[in-house]
């Protein structure tokens, strides 16, 4: 029962795993047909090379063996680097978020053209991707002649950030029932400012947590050390072993 019950949860790990690795894939900004073709296909074929180096070459085994790990060092990254790219991106939308929308909010009471919002929005660099992501509804809006509540619902299904997606899906949906954007935003703002501030709380919390038992590993550390120096000369014993174990233990503390 508990095998099976654990041979379940591995089953849906590695599924979620690898829904994930295809969704990474899905959301890159290059086609994945090139990027299979430009970056796969070329670390497989390095893989296989170094495999034939190390047959081929006259060395050592400890010498031959580890130039296949390169190969698979190669492979790894290229298979797993959409991954890592989403999750860089869904971590500065997650960043810059609430300082968007509160951005957002100032400018909206400030009886500009709502678009002429998310255009001043996209021009700020200094917001990095979550400015990107604001540019492209515009450009949706720009230059597809879409309207704001349809781009901003296309770009929430797009966005790796739930935060971000569920803002955006919000916003579309309000916009499209004739609600002015400076009431949504002032509403939206509070929300999204206590959702922080709880995340932020829980965090400093966590380091808090950290911190004591961060000090009680090096306390104890020193009460090891003392007894490392008493008790040899209570035995008669040579200090050295256990004095270096305690000096070692703690410097990898």
């Amino acid at each position: 029962m508990a095998t099976d019950g654990s041979s379940s949860g591995l089953e849906l790990t590695a599924t979620a795993a690898l829904s994930g690795l295809v969704d990474s894939y899905r959301r890159m900004h290059m086609p994945v047909g090139r990027y299979v073709s430009v970056i796969l296909v070329p670390s497989a074929v390095f893989f296989l090379v170094t495999i034939g180096v190390a047959l081929l070459l006259d060395l050592p085994l400890m010498i031959r063996g580890p130039i296949p790990l390169l190969g698979v060092l190669a492979v790894g990254s290229a298979l797993f680097y959409p991954k890592i790219l989403l999750s860089q991106r869904r971590k500065e939308l997650n960043n810059q978020f609430h300082l968007v929308v509160t951005h957002m909010t100032v400018l909206s009471t400030t009886n500009i053209d709502r678009m002429e919002v998310f255009r001043r929005l996209a021009e700020q660099d200094e917001y990095g991707e979550m400015a990107a992501e604001v540019g492209r509804v515009v450009e949706l809006v720009d230059t597809w002649n879409q309207s704001l509540d349809d781009a901003c619902r296309r770009r929430a299904k797009e966005v790796p950030s739930d935060a971000v997606a569920d803002f955006f899906d919000r916003l579309g949906y309000t916009l499209g029932a004739g609600q002015a954007l400076d009431d949504y935003l002032l509403s939206e703002q509070e929300q999204i400012i206590q959702n922080y501030k709880t995340v932020y709380q829980g965090t400093l919390d966590n380091l808090e947590v950290m911190k004591d038992l961060y000090l009680s590993m090096i306390l104890s550390m020193t009460f090891a050390l003392v007894f490392a120096v008493v008790l040899p000369v209570l035995t008669g014993t040579n200090p050295t072993m256990t004095v270096s174990a305690v000096i070692t233990l703690y410097v990898f503390v």
